[in-house]
């Protein structure tokens, strides 16, 4: 009773208020994309020397006549195992779909300032270059 009393007496605006969400509000930037590799994956270190495997993705969008290819670059950790060799054997052209967590990021270069997408793999499913031939997949637990 005592919190509701002080609900009406202190009212929040709406935007704060987060009722019946069970996602922290910092995974709210998240993309759904589904490709083509553009090359084989590889595997390189972190300046803390984490594994990461690197990738990108080409997506095309648009009508029949007017296709447009968007490329993203995509990482995920991945510890040693049976994953990290499945997805390191992967070839150009796999079929894949990725969920991944956003973050824009500024960079300073000698020609100015920028922004980069930072895309984080949280979840992925990779299929073969036959159509509808699942050949694997992964799930954000895996990683750690």
């Amino acid at each position: 009773m005592q919190s509701l009393r002080r609900t009406l007496l202190n009212p929040r605006p709406l935007t704060t208020l987060r009722a019946f969400s069970t996602t922290r509000p910092s995974s709210i930037a998240r993309m759904s994309l589904i490709g083509r590799l553009a090359a084989t994956p590889e595997l390189t270190s972190t300046s803390t020397s984490r594994d990461l495997i690197r990738y990108a993705i080409g997506s095309s969008s648009g009508p029949a006549d007017n296709r447009h290819t968007s490329w993203f670059r995509i990482g995920a950790f991945v510890g040693e195992g049976n994953l990290r060799d499945f997805m390191l054997r992967q070839e150009k052209g796999t079929l894949v779909s990725v969920e991944a967590d956003g973050e824009m990021r500024n960079l300073e270069t000698e020609a100015g300032s920028r922004q980069i997408l930072n895309l984080k793999q949280r979840e992925s499913i990779m299929w073969s270059s036959e159509i509808g031939e699942e050949i694997g997949g992964s799930d954000a637990n895996e990683f750690t």
